[in-house]
């Protein structure tokens, strides 16, 4: 019998949330890999990855993408977090070094708060575009 895309992910995210490592969180997607391939359901990854991010952000809340140039300080972490964590959002943090300076913030997939040099600088470039215009 074919499983579902949300069955996988249902379980998925329920294996990942007692994960307590990287190591056994690779450990565990590596398995399901496998499992997909003995099954022949290698095609529905991308359905399962859907749902998985779905059902992921029900149980733990959606995510907030933090991108910075450089690691962001203790003190202004602290407070990023503490106001992403109070409207519900579980903060992961990257770096991206071809920011300049400054930092992004992805609210889910719908908002975005850039506060980069480089974002900064796209505005001027679309401002100094338009009175040229």
């Amino acid at each position: 019998m074919r499983n579902s895309p949300k069955k996988y992910a249902e379980v998925l995210v329920s294996v990942l949330t007692s994960a307590s490592s990287e190591a056994e969180i690779k450990d565990k997607a590596k398995k399901l890999k496998l499992i997909l391939q003995k099954r022949g359901e290698v095609k529905l990854a991308g359905d399962i990855l859907r749902e998985f991010s779905r059902a992921w952000a029900e149980r733990m809340g959606p995510i907030a993408k933090i991108i910075s140039a450089t690691p962001i300080q203790e003190k202004t972490r602290e407070k990023i977090y503490s106001e992403l964590k109070a409207r519900g959002y579980v903060p992961k943090e990257s770096i991206d070094e071809s920011l300049i300076g400054g930092l992004s913030v992805f609210l889910g997939n719908q908002y975005l708060i850039d506060a980069s040099y480089r974002g900064k600088l796209r505005k001027l470039e679309k401002i100094i575009q338009a009175s040229h215009e």
